[in-house]
């Protein structure tokens, strides 16, 4: 189950240090006296503020952000990495993984330009492409 949290500021300053994935946080500050109001955000009434959403997919860890590992869309287990494509464009990293769930096999495709995540079912397995 996601949960979104939202963290509203006043005066002050905010630092995310950790959050695990499943949890979208949003921050939004309202000290923007002085602030150019065309880069501003506003929220749902209206208010100018500065927002900054860490998604549902993202983990921070040590105030690092980085995306969670890609989970099974049969079982939600997590996905793991064996085996990499080559490079066919500077733009997608694909690799393929298997479920440490129900054990299929998948081919995960990262957009690197918008950090999207594809997820199809693999036709070979583990075993299949250590082979090659």
């Amino acid at each position: 189950m996601s949960k979104r949290i939202l963290i509203q500021i006043a005066g002050g300053v905010a630092e995310v240090v950790e959050k695990p994935a499943g949890i979208e946080l949003i921050i939004r500050d309202y000290d923007v006296e002085g602030s150019d109001t065309e880069t501003l955000d506003r929220d749902p009434g209206g208010n100018l503020c500065v927002e900054e959403t860490y998604g549902y997919d993202q983990i921070v860890a040590n105030g690092q952000i980085m995306l969670a590992p890609p989970s099974c869309p049969r079982c939600g287990s997590t996905l793991t990495r064996y085996a990499d494509f080559p490079d066919t464009k500077t733009t997608v990293e694909m690799w393929e993984a298997e479920c440490s769930g129900c054990h299929r096999h998948f081919v995960v495709s990262h957009e690197l330009q918008d950090d999207s995540i594809q997820i199809t079912e693999a036709d070979t397995s583990k075993e299949e492409v250590e082979e090659q």
